[in-house]
C-alpha cells in the first residue's frame, strides 16, 4: 500500500506536528520547502499549498452537482455529467446548497433554518448508501473528508470547524469576514481561504488566509488556536466566494473592468478567465478532484436563467483554457452552488490475522514497521490482558510495535520477527511488561543469548506495572515540549472495556492505569496524585468511571463508556478520534488481537472499533458511517476464526470510497509544480505510524527505543 508523505511546513509554524511532517518527509524523500515569507498583496503560490502529488483525471469521472432553484425559491439536488447527462439518485435532496465530500461518496447539504442532523439513505449503483450531512450554514470540506469548515451564522463571518465523526465544533478563525459563505479548506490541509472585509479598500471584499490544521482527535492542546484572517490584496476586486485546486490554484468569484467575472490566480496574480453575466446568488466555483478543470454557473441579467460551464485547462493553465457548456436551467429556474463529484477506488480493506493471537501481532508488526527500522519492541503475555493493556500505550508512544508471546518461552516467530526489524546485533532493545510470573525469566534469557538488551516494565501486581509504565513515559518525555496532562483508567479486571483504552490515551502521550472494579489500588492513587502536572483524569468504562470519580483534586475527571465494550468504543471513538483516515476493527470477545492492533492504532492515532466475530453491532455501524468521508483504510486484527469475513466486508463497504488526495490506492501522478524525486513515496503504513503522514497527524514521538531504553534505565 502506498502512503503519501506532507510536502512542508507552510509559513514556518514548527508545531510538534509540524516537526513529524518534516523529518517523514525528509525520510521520504520529499522536498521540504523552507518557511514561506508574509503573502504580498494580490500574490498567490500554489505551490505553498499544494502536495507534490495530483489525482489523475480519472478522479474527474464523477457528475457536477448543481442545485436547482425554483421560483418559489425552493431548490432541488441536480446532477449531469460532462456532456449534459442527468444523473438521478434513489433519494431526492431539496436542500438549498449540496457539497460533495472529498472520496464522492458523501454530500453536505446546507438546509436553511435545520441544526446539524446525520442521516443515511439508500443511493444507486455503485455506491451501498449516500450520506447526508446537513448543516445549518454553507459549508466546505477539508481534503481529509473528517471536517468541515463553515460559518458560525450571523454577520460576522467567524468560521467554525464541524468534525463529522463526533459533531464537535471548534472555532478556527476570528469574525473579521464580509459574508456568511464557507471558508475554501487548502489541499494541503492547513489553511483555509475566506471572504473578509478589504483592508486597503473600501467598501470592498478580499479573500483572507488563516492556518487551521484539522485537527482529528480529542486532545485539544494539539489544536490551532482561532488566529485572524490574513487579507491577500484583491480588494481592488471585490473578491468573494474563493476556491483552491488540487494544484493549489485559486479562483474566486471578481468584479473588474468588464463586470462580474471568474478569476484565476496560478501564481502570476489574477486573471479573468470567463464573465459570469450577472452577480448572482451560488456562484461559487468549484474546481474537479484533480484540479484540471472548473465548474461555473454563467447567469443572465437578473439572475432568472443560468448555464453550468465548464472550463478545462489548455498547456497547463485555465488562461485561455477551453470552454464548454454542459447543460442550461429548465424555464423558470436557476441553477447554484455547483459541486463537483469525486471518482475514486473503494476504501481499502486489509485483514491483519493469522492461525492466533501471535500470529496476528506479528502480521500488525509487519505491515507497520519495515524491515530494519526499528532498534526495539515492547513484549506482553499472551495470556495476561492486563500487562498487555499498559503495553500497548508505551508501544503506541514510543512508535514501536507490541508482540505477544507465550508465558514460559519465546515464541519463535516472535524471535524471527523481532530479528527482522532489528537486523543489526548492535542495535537491539526488547521492552518485557510484566514480572516473571507473567513472561518468566527463560523468555529474557533467551532474548539476551540473541543479542537483544532487555528491561522489564513491572511491579508488584498488575496495578503496579500500570504504575511502572507510566513512570517510563513520564522518563521518557523528560525535555521534550508535548502535553502531558492525562491519565486514562481501565479496569484491570475484566478486559473488554479497556481494549478501548489504549489507542485513546496515545493521542494524549498518557499512560493507562489500571483499577480494580470500581476501587482505585493504593499504587496507582499514589502516583495520581502525586503529580500536580496530571489535571485530567478519564475513566474509560464503567467500572473505570466510576473509579475516576475519587481524584477530587483534579481539575477534570472525564467518564468514557456504553452499555457494552461496543458502545464504550464507540464513546471513546467519538470522543477521542472525531475524524478516522484509518479505522480498525478488532472482536470485542477476545483480547489479544484488539491489543496488538490497540498498538498500531495509538501509534498512527487512529481509531479502533470493537465488533462481534459474525456481526457489526449497531452503534458501531453508526460510528463507521460518520467516518465514511474520511476513511481511506480499514484494518481488521484477527483471523476469519475471530472476525468473520462477513464482518470484514461489511465494515469495507460502510467506508466508502478513498479520499481524491490522500487515498492509498488512489491514482496519482507528479504535480508539475514539485521537482520529480519529490514524489516518491514509501510503501506500507509505516509512514503513518511515523507520524506527520497528514495534516493533523500526532506530534513527533521518539523514533527508537533509546529513548524508552534511557527511561527505563534512568
Amino acid at each position: 500500500m502506498a502512503s503519501r508523505g506532507n510536502n512542508h511546513i507552510r509559513r514556518g509554524r514548527r508545531t510538534a506536528a509540524g516537526a513529524a511532517v518534516t523529518a517523514l518527509t525528509t525520510a521520504l524523500g520529499l522536498a521540504v520547502g523552507t518557511a514561506a515569507p508574509a503573502q504580498a498583496a494580490g500574490s498567490w503560490n500554489p505551490r505553498d499549498f499544494a502536495l507534490p502529488w495530483l489525482p489523475t483525471a480519472a478522479a474527474d469521472n464523477g457528475e457536477i452537482t448543481v442545485t436547482q432553484v425554483a421560483a418559489d425559491d425552493r431548490g432541488t439536488m441536480q446532477s449531469f455529467k460532462r456532456d449534459g447527462t442527468a444523473v438521478s439518485y434513489a433519494t431526492k435532496s431539496g436542500a438549498r446548497e449540496h457539497t460533495w465530500g472529498p472520496a464522492g461518496d458523501v454530500v453536505a447539504t446546507h438546509v436553511t433554518g435545520t441544526d446539524p442532523t446525520f442521516t443515511v439513505t439508500q443511493l444507486n449503483s455503485p455506491l451501498e448508501y449516500l450520506t447526508f450531512k446537513s448543516t445549518s450554514t454553507p459549508a466546505q470540506w477539508s481534503p481529509l473528508g473528517d471536517s468541515m469548515v463553515r460559518n458560525a451564522g450571523g454577520t460576522s463571518g467567524q468560521q467554525v470547524a464541524t468534525w463529522i465523526g463526533s459533531g464537535r465544533n471548534e472555532t478556527v478563525t476570528t469574525g473579521t469576514a464580509k459574508d456568511t459563505n464557507a471558508a475554501a479548506p487548502t489541499p494541503d490541509g492547513m489553511g483555509a481561504v475566506l471572504t473578509m472585509s478589504s483592508p486597503t479598500v473600501a467598501g470592498k471584499r478580499d479573500l483572507g488566509l488563516f492556518d487551521v490544521d484539522f485537527p482529528r482527535y480529542g486532545n485539544s492542546a494539539l489544536h490551532t488556536p482561532a488566529n485572524a484572517p490574513q487579507a491577500l490584496g484583491y480588494g481592488d476586486l471585490d473578491a468573494r466566494l474563493p476556491a483552491v485546486a488540487a494544484d493549489g490554484t485559486l479562483a474566486f468569484v471578481g468584479t473588474g473592468d468588464k463586470g462580474v467575472a471568474l478569476f484565476v490566480d496560478e501564481g502570476q496574480g489574477p486573471v479573468a478567465v470567463r464573465s459570469l453575466g450577472a452577480d448572482c446568488r451560488g456562484q461559487r466555483p468549484t474546481f474537479s478532484p484533480s484540479g484540471r478543470s472548473l465548474a461555473v454557473v454563467v447567469a443572465n441579467p437578473d439572475c432568472t436563467s443560468t448555464e453550468l460551464h465548464v472550463i478545462d485547462k489548455a498547456n497547463g493553465s485555465f488562461v485561455a483554457g477551453q470552454d464548454t457548456l454542459v447543460t442550461s436551467s429548465a424555464p423558470g429556474s436557476h441553477f447554484e452552488a455547483p459541486s463537483w463529484r469525486a471518482t475514486t477506488p473503494a476504501a481499502q480493506v486489509m485483514r491483519l490475522g493469522g492461525k492466533d493471537r501471535i500470529a496476528t501481532g506479528i502480521a500488525s508488526s509487519k505491515e507497520g514497521w519495515p524491515e530494519g527500522s526499528q532498534d526495539g519492541a515492547v513484549l506482553a503475555s499472551s495470556a495476561s490482558f492486563a500487562d498487555a493493556v499498559v503495553g500497548g500505550p508505551v508501544a503506541g508512544q514510543f512508535g514501536i510495535p507490541l508482540l505477544l508471546t507465550g508465558p514460559k518461552a519465546l515464541d519463535s516467530r516472535v524471535m524471527t520477527e523481532l530479528k527482522r526489524l532489528m537486523p543489526n546485533p548492535e542495535d537491539r532493545f526488547v521492552s518485557i511488561v510484566g514480572g516473571t510470573g507473567v513472561i518468566s525469566s527463560a523468555v529474557e534469557k533467551s532474548l539476551k543469548s540473541n543479542g537483544f538488551a532487555v528491561e522489564r516494565i513491572a511491579g508488584a501486581d498488575r496495578f503496579a506495572t500500570s504504575v511502572a509504565a507510566a513512570k517510563v513515559l513520564d522518563a521518557g518525555w523528560q525535555g521534550l515540549p508535548l502535553p502531558r496532562s492525562s491519565a486514562f483508567l481501565a479496569d484491570g479486571m475484566n478486559f473488554p472495556d479497556a481494549l478501548s483504552a489504549g489507542p485513546a490515551a496515545s493521542v494524549f502521550f498518557a499512560p493507562v492505569l489500571l483499577t480494580k472494579g470500581k476501587t482505585v489500588p493504593a499504587s496507582v492513587a499514589g502516583y495520581v496524585n502525586g503529580r500536580s502536572a496530571i489535571k485530567n483524569v478519564y475513566g474509560i468504562g464503567g467500572n473505570a468511571a466510576a473509579a475516576s470519580r475519587s481524584f477530587t483534586s483534579k481539575e477534570g475527571r472525564y467518564q468514557v463508556f456504553g452499555q457494552d465494550r461496543y458502545e464504550t468504543s464507540v464513546q471513546v471513538a467519538r470522543t477521542f478520534f472525531p475524524g478516522g483516515s484509518f479505522v480498525g476493527y478488532a472482536s470485542g470477545q477476545s483480547f489479544p488481537d484488539a491489543l496488538t492492533g490497540g498498538a498500531l492504532m495509538g501509534a498512527m492515532a487512529e481509531p479502533l472499533l470493537l465488533v462481534k466475530g459474525s456481526e457489526v453491532p449497531s452503534l458501531v455501524r453508526v460510528q463507521a458511517e460518520r467516518y465514511r468521508a474520511a476513511t481511506d483504510l480499514v484494518l481488521v486484527f484477527g483471523g476469519t476464526a475471530v472476525v468473520s469475513d462477513g464482518v470484514k466486508s461489511k465494515v469495507g463497504s460502510l467506508a466508502g470510497r478513498q479520499t481524491a488526495l490522500w487515498g492509498p490506492t488512489t491514482p496519482w501522478e507528479q504535480n508539475p509544480a514539485f521537482p520529480t524525486t519529490s514524489a516518491a513515496r514509501k510503501p506500507g503504513i509505516s509512514a503513518g505510524v511515523a507520524g506527520g503522514d497528514r495534516p493533523g497527524t500526532a506530534p513527533s514521538r521518539p523514533s527508537t527505543p533509546r529513548d524508552l531504553r534511557t527511561a527505563s534505565q534512568g
